[in-house]
């Protein structure tokens, strides 16, 4: 009798929930017949990328045969140059998911414990967990970061710890205070992840900067993660960095895939750093888009949660469910945070452009019933 494949894999591999990605545009395009969608699920930058990184990614495809430098030596030079840092404190990665991995594969080992807290960004358990580690999610108070919790959380066998600030997916952030006072009491032998993939977004005056903390503590293994998909908008090139100690960096740099940055990234990654229009024009739009839909959708009965990304944390008076079902019929893309362990009421709502924005609000107004705003 013929042995079934799945025996042959590593068993605790298959307990292991796939990441469920937004639906993409295409897809509903096809299933529906539409011709426009609006995204709403996926938190990427409605605004599009800065004019100098598109026409960087054309004059790069052009020498798309040739292999890309390996190293990223140019972006890692420009970064560490913005960023206060030296060269080698910079690994870049095929968007942070990757350097995500690399955390685990160089941090854990079999049995190894990692403390995050939930709900959170979905890729932290299934790395931990395909490494043979054990994901401890810790939950806070109406789905706040409870950073006590945390480190109560903690055992011998804790080798890292996840902190997303902001948070995806309810937009909350560690203030500069509490996240002091969280490292002074981690345990030496703790690694300490910061995942600051929406740091643009958050312009409370509060809000840390981790690389900060990454040179003000040599003696501490802390990991800055950051992206280029959302506030650069270069979601579909797979870009994103971590600032860490060079010593660590070094571990990275023997373990990642070589020309795991491909050079149409590289070279768009470094025009958009180099214009100065892209990050506040974002914000600009970012920011009038929130009141926007915050004061849209509380009149509609949504309970929205200040939120410090480019989305927004809700509560609708129905099912998500049949509501996002609804929505599609549309041409609107809005995910329930089902897979993310939240009820069917809980939705993440991207911030778009105002048009866009409107077109949500008004079709809500239809679809809602009137009950639900009283």
């Amino acid at each position: 009798m013929t042995r079934p494949l799945l025996d042959l894999v590593r068993p605790e591999l298959l307990e292991i929930a796939a990441y469920l990605p937004g639906k993409p545009i295409e897809q509903l395009q096809r299933e529906l017949g539409l011709h426009e969608v609006i995204k709403f699920a996926s938190n990427e930058n409605a605004i599009g990328p800065s004019p100098r990184a598109i026409a960087a990614a054309k004059a790069a495809a052009e020498h798309m045969h040739r292999y890309a430098d390996a190293g990223s030596a140019r972006l890692r030079e420009a970064l560490a140059e913005r960023l206060g840092v030296t060269p080698a404190h910079v690994i870049p990665g095929c968007g942070s998911n990757e350097l995500i991995l690399l955390t685990c594969q160089a941090f854990l080992k079999p049995g190894d414990e990692a403390v995050m807290h939930h709900p959170s960004f979905l890729m932290y358990p299934i790395a931990v967990r395909a490494f043979g580690g054990r994901a401890v999610q810790v939950e806070g108070v109406d789905h706040g970061i409870d950073l006590e919790a945390m480190l109560a959380a903690i055992t011998p066998r804790t080798r890292l710890v996840f902190l997303c600030s902001p948070n995806n997916p309810t937009g909350d952030f560690i203030a500069a205070d509490q996240l002091d006072r969280f490292i002074e009491r981690l345990p030496a032998d703790v690694t300490l992840v910061l995942d600051e993939a929406y740091h643009e977004f958050a312009e409370d005056p509060s809000y840390p900067n981790g690389i900060e903390r990454v040179v003000s503590h040599p003696d501490r293994a802390i990991l800055v993660l950051r992206t280029f998909s959302k506030a650069h908008a270069l979601a579909s090139l797979r870009i994103g960095y971590g600032v860490m100690d060079p010593a660590v960096a070094s571990v990275f740099d023997r373990i990642r895939q070589p020309f795991d940055v491909n050079g149409i990234a590289q070279a768009a990654a470094l025009a958009s750093l180099g214009d100065p229009d892209q990050i506040p024009r974002t914000l600009a739009m970012n920011r009038a888009g929130m009141l926007q839909l915050t004061s849209g959708l509380t009149a509609l009965g949504v309970v929205v949660r200040p939120s410090h990304g480019n989305f927004l944390f809700c509560r609708f008076p129905v099912d998500m469910r049949g509501l996002c079902h609804e929505l599609e019929k549309s041409g609107l893309l809005v995910r329930p945070l089902l897979a993310f362990g939240l009820d069917e009421y809980h939705s993440r709502i991207t911030v778009g452009l105002e048009t866009e924005n409107e077109r949500l609000l008004t079709v809500l107004r239809q679809l809602l019933p009137a009950t639900a705003r009283a």
